[in-house]
């Protein structure tokens, strides 16, 4: 069967969830019903600018929507827009990192241990996890035969998304005989890499996938970041990052303590 490309499974769920029919919507966009047929089917991989421009334009899209359209239509354009050290390949921290010298230690040291293959950095927004994720990431990178990849999830907003968003990360090439999924799967199975996952918590769906990839790539260690604990149905270790006490961090503690594998809880 044949594998659709990127662009056209998010072209068609965008499409259903307005609840436009591919008339309905080549009517608004402009465009002919087999356009957005053989856009949807993967017939047309790559779609003009212009017409890009039509379709963001006739659908109801959030501003994050539109630009996750235009990055899997133009993944290498996606890619060269946004900041990345040219070192690492990771995303330029916009601030120093201060004050996390201890749970930055304590992070390093967790992931360093043979066993331990996902670590989750969690806590309420602003205190810092993205931070000190990309940090860590850092620190680690000249440790890693195959060095560290970044994966920026706050944009996406389907969990079915999630391994598309990865192997393009990882600058695989959608192939017509095998979902993504499994090119993932292959690709890092031998690879001793760390995969940032960043801002999790909304695609927690996805977990089966995460749990299959650290299943069946021994040497693979992942970091993620999440507002909520719920990701830690998947820990091996646990890794919490507070900034500030009050009531509602301590709530937040409380909650965490419910769960067998938490490694550490900071303030």
């Amino acid at each position: 069967m044949k594998e659709h490309s990127t662009f056209g499974v998010l072209l068609r769920r965008y499409r259903q969830a307005a609840g436009l029919s591919q008339e309905t919507l080549a009517a608004q966009a402009g465009l002919s019903t087999r356009a957005i047929s053989d856009l949807e089917r993967g017939i047309n991989r790559i779609p003009r600018s212009d017409t890009l421009d039509l379709l963001a334009g006739a659908l109801p899209l959030t501003s994050h929507q539109q630009n996750l359209l235009r990055a899997t239509a133009r993944p290498e354009r996606a890619a060269a827009a946004s900041p990345v050290s040219s070192s690492h390949g990771l995303p330029l921290s916009p601030t120093a990192l201060i004050g996390r010298e201890q749970e930055r230690t304590r992070a390093l040291a967790l992931i360093q241990r043979s066993q331990v293959h996902l670590l989750t950095i969690t806590g309420p927004s602003g205190v810092g996890k993205t931070r000190l994720a990309l940090q860590i990431a850092q620190d680690l990178f000249e440790d890693l035969p195959d060095g560290v990849s970044f994966v920026a999830l706050a944009p996406v907003r389907d969990a079915a998304l999630v391994p598309e968003v990865i192997g393009q990360t990882l600058r695989l090439r959608e192939q017509v005989d095998a979902p993504m999924a499994e090119q993932i799967r292959a690709f890092l199975q031998q690879k001793h890499l760390l995969l940032v996952l960043d801002n999790f918590e909304h695609l927690l769906e996805a977990v089966s996938f995460v749990a299959d990839l650290l299943a069946s790539c021994p040497r693979l260690h992942l970091l993620v970041t999440s507002r909520t604990p719920c990701a830690c149905a998947l820990n091996t270790c646990f890794y919490c990052l507070l900034s500030r006490r009050t009531t509602r961090s301590r709530s937040f503690v409380s909650a965490l303590r419910r769960f067998d594998r938490v490694e550490s809880v900071m303030w």
